[in-house]
């Protein structure tokens, strides 16, 4: 929805027909314009926490890589009610925007405040310390998974095995 705001509001710019600086700079004002409609949203969110927004938010920052826009829209969660308040879908969006642009610490923390988990809660900090290079926590992870019930299926799998090739390559 940003987006399709700020594409209206700044006009398309092809970059066929733009020498590159011009296309540079229709580039940046297009970026700051989203920065914008981003910061803009925030407040707009309200007393409560309307979970399609703050998802749509959330993966605009993962997009962008903005760590400091997420953690905003976690700041305004947290103001709303807490993750208790918030769908299992956002919760795992917000998870995911921990995980993938950081501090991934915070993931840790949210997955562990978590009122409900599903199998997406799981695989999401799996892949993170994965990609990390921490498989120790990564395999604990998973065993945690199963123990809790879920069951493992192809996503899961696929997953798993990836990492149990990384751990192997790292001993050829």
């Amino acid at each position: 929805m940003i987006r399709r705001l700020s594409r209206r509001l700044l006009p398309a710019f092809s970059h066929h027909t733009l020498p590159p600086r011009r296309h540079l700079a229709a580039s940046a004002a297009l970026q700051w314009l989203e920065d914008e409609l981003t910061s803009l949203a925030l407040p707009g969110l309200g007393p409560g926490v309307d979970s399609h927004a703050c998802a749509k938010l959330l993966q605009a920052c993962i997009a962008r890589g903005d760590a400091r826009g997420g953690h905003a829209v976690h700041g305004h969660v947290v103001r709303s009610g807490g993750l208790a308040r918030l769908d299992l879908f956002c919760a795992n969006v917000l998870l995911n925007m921990y995980a993938k642009v950081g501090p991934f610490a915070s993931a840790r923390r949210v997955f562990d405040a978590l009122p409900e988990r599903n199998m997406v809660s799981f695989v999401t900090l799996v892949q993170g310390y994965a990609l990390r290079g921490e498989f120790e926590p990564a395999v604990a992870l998973f065993r945690r998974l199963r123990l809790e019930g879920h069951e493992v299926n192809q996503f899961v799998l696929t997953t798993v095995l990836k990492l149990v090739y990384s751990i192997w390559a790292d001993f050829i």
